[in-house]
């Protein structure tokens, strides 16, 4: 299982040069749409993912769309919007991300930048699928 590397979630731990975890926690509207994409096999079984919610302890299994890439990769992805204000990780399998923070204070919000980020075709990459039934997906 490949997780796109244009997830803008970290799901290796960020360290400096010295090997401390980091301190940046990402930040995110609640209108920001966290597009996950993860490329499997078709042999690979369909991921499971939940957002975890770190102040309730309480976490939800994310129902992922699929779209058969070729005979032999299936790609399942999931836009993660409208989360309460909070803080939160998504794991994919066992594997954790890093914390991220979701909040609808503007003053937070006025010292952050949207990127949205995507490609022509699915042809430059193997790692990532910009258009999938011929709609573009923005990271």
């Amino acid at each position: 299982m490949i997780i796109s590397p244009f997830t803008p979630l970290f799901f290796s731990p960020s360290t400096d040069k010295f090997g401390a975890k980091s301190k940046y926690v990402q930040l995110f509207a609640r209108t920001d749409r966290i597009f996950v994409e993860l490329i499997l096999t078709a042999k690979e079984q369909e991921p499971i993912v939940y957002i975890n919610n770190l102040l309730s302890n309480i976490s939800t299994p994310v129902s992922l769309s699929s779209w058969k890439m070729n005979d032999d990769k299936i790609l399942y992805f999931y836009n993660i919007s409208l989360l309460p204000c909070g803080y939160y990780t998504v794991t994919v399998n066992g594997n954790t991300s890093e914390i991220f923070k979701v909040t609808d204070d503007e003053c937070e919000l006025s010292e952050t930048s949207l990127i949205q980020y995507s490609m022509k075709d699915n042809k430059q990459r193997l790692d990532a699928v910009w258009w999938i039934d011929g709609m573009q997906y923005f990271f």
